[in-house]
């Protein structure tokens, strides 16, 4: 069994959207579904049990072991506050 850990994918409108507002972060935690789809695949035959897409996601799932779990709640909680308030900011 493989987990995979994708971060953002760009399926549907609004996550791309959700994506574009965050800005520079946004677009180095995002990766082609595409690609995300074939390394999963490749991951799971090798017997790799996660598998988490490019460098800067796995950085940030390092560093978030690291942190204590409650300041990663913030932090991710704090993110998607901002990401949906610009989000209806454009609206």
């Amino acid at each position: 069994m493989t987990v995979l850990c994708p971060a953002g994918l760009p399926t549907r409108e609004e996550a791309i959207r959700a994506i574009g507002v965050q800005g520079l972060m946004g677009r180095l935690t995002t990766t082609d579904v595409g690609f995300v789809a074939a390394r999963t695949i490749e991951s799971a035959l090798r017997g790799r049990p996660v598998y988490i897409p490019g460098a800067i996601n796995r950085l940030l799932r390092f560093l978030g072991v690291l942190a204590p779990p409650t300041f990663a709640a913030r932090f991710i909680r704090g993110r998607w506050r901002e990401t949906h308030r610009k989000i209806g900011a454009m609206a």
